[in-house]
């Protein structure tokens, strides 16, 4: 059975008919840990995949047709939990290297908010063979679409909902015969200053994280059996 994620830290067991994990080089408690982390991350990332594909499919809705309000509650409700899933399941993966890679933090000071796990202080406790991976998440986390999602899910979860401007066109006289619809996401950025884009950016936010997140997991499988 293909995996969608080509996942390295997952093998195909031939006597079982199905995927199972690898094994990091670690004690079997920790193992159990991992798995858990890793199985998140991955849940996160179908969730992200899935969110994505439904606010695109109802941005090219017109927010008046159907029930009052409902084309714009849910571009709200998708746009929200898009970003959320798909910035969480970053925090995941810093779950698991904090326990492939032995770093000793505790389970609830490992967030990339948290000034106790940043990559510098990560940096500090990996080995000199491992640096690389520090290297390889600094050099994304400055990139312009990874501090735009971040933005983006800061500005869901702590601010309001996300704003979402539409403009149609069509031939016609009823809100049916609209023919073409374009939604904007708006970011907000310093000094009140207003950044729009096309909704379908989404989907290349979506595909930039997973392949970084494919990046640094194939980086942590040095560390498995």
């Amino acid at each position: 059975m293909e995996d969608w994620l080509t996942d390295p830290l997952m093998v195909f067991d031939k006597s079982k008919g199905h995927r199972i994990y690898r094994e990091p080089d670690i004690g079997d408690n920790e193992v159990k840990k991992w798995r858990s982390f890793h199985y998140a991350t991955r849940v996160k990332l179908e969730g992200a995949v899935y969110l994505c594909a439904r606010l695109l499919g109802v941005a090219s809705l017109s927010h008046q047709l159907g029930l009052p309000l409902m084309i714009h509650r849910q571009r709200a409700w998708y746009a929200d939990t898009f970003f959320f899933e798909l910035f969480s399941a970053y925090d995941t993966l810093l779950q698991e290297i904090n326990v492939v890679y032995q770093l000793g933090f505790r389970m609830d000071d490992v967030r990339w908010s948290s000034r106790k796990t940043t990559v510098d202080t990560i940096k500090k406790r990996l080995s000199e063979n491992d640096t690389v991976l520090c290297t390889m998440m600094q050099k994304e986390q400055a990139k312009p679409w990874f501090r735009n999602v971040k933005r983006y899910r800061i500005m869901a979860a702590h601010w309001n909902v996300l704003r979402m401007p539409e403009m149609t066109a069509g031939g016609g006289e009823s809100i049916w015969d609209d023919h073409e619809v374009e939604v904007s996401l708006l970011r907000v950025m310093g000094k009140e200053r207003i950044v729009a884009e096309p909704i379908k950016t989404c989907s290349q936010y979506l595909n930039r994280m997973i392949a970084h997140i494919h990046a640094v997991w194939d980086e942590m499988q040095k560390r498995f059996k």
